[in-house]
């Protein structure tokens, strides 16, 4: 590594190789913040930055009390190649899905609220939510979460409907995706879910979370795509 590289960055492979070497198991406890602050001699900040990029990619877990843990030994990444855009796609049935812009806001960061982008209190953001749309269904809620920095200024109605997210931030932010982490969870819909997918209050929610990652293991941006189990059943296609 050069002399350029962030020091968070620095951290994260470091525990990364000590995964990937077999010296950190599923399951292993990864070295205290306060341990690797004194290891790399670097500040607390730096080194829960590390650790929150790490979870973000789904490779450790934190437990209140207990520390951070080793979540998995795979390789979790998968590779956005150019020779495979073409044949990458997330969707409902791989194809003839599309999105239509719900709303297109400019936020500020707090001190209060988790930052997946790593940002600092007071950058701003674009939060995007819009509709996919299946054979005229609406099948999913998504929102896209980017610096506000990548793209200055307002966005483009047309762009972004016509748009995935690694591909936005390529073709739009100059930015050179690497890699997409996807995992899932349960949500309950807020109003705006309810109304779309004409889900009921209480109904439990499939939360498809997708980050996607450049080469220096730096999140540049976020999707989450809220949908009903039975409408949206994502596969992912991609040349071998």
């Amino acid at each position: 590594m050069n002399n350029y590289t962030p020091k968070y960055v620095i951290v994260q492979n470091y525990i990364k190789d000590k995964i990937k070497s077999g010296v950190l198991k599923p399951g292993d406890k990864v070295p205290s913040e306060h341990d690797l602050s004194n290891m790399f001699k670097v500040s607390r900040v730096t080194i829960n930055s590390a650790i929150t990029q790490l979870r973000i990619q789904g490779i450790v877990e934190s437990i209140r009390g207990k520390g951070t843990f080793v979540k998995s030994a795979d390789d979790i990444f998968l590779k956005i190649d150019d020779d495979k855009k073409p044949n990458f796609k997330i969707s409902s049935r791989g194809h003839n899905d599309n999105h239509k812009l719900i709303s297109s806001e400019i936020l500020t960061t707090g001190e209060d609220k988790t930052n997946k982008l790593m940002l600092l209190p007071g950058e701003k953001y674009h939060r995007i939510t819009r509709l996919m749309y299946s054979q005229d269904k609406v099948i999913s809620v998504e929102y896209l979460y980017f610096p506000y920095e990548f793209y200055p200024q307002e966005i483009d109605r047309e762009i972004i409907e016509g748009s995935y997210l690694y591909s936005f931030l390529e073709e739009h932010c100059n930015k050179k995706p690497k890699y997409m982490h996807t995992h899932i969870d349960i949500t309950y819909p807020d109003e705006l879910e309810q109304k779309y997918l004409k889900a009921y209050k209480n109904e439990p929610l499939l939360l498809w979370y997708s980050a996607v990652i450049d080469g220096n293991d730096m999140v540049l941006g976020y999707t989450e795509n809220c949908a009903r189990p039975n409408d949206f059943r994502p596969y992912l296609r991609q040349s071998l």
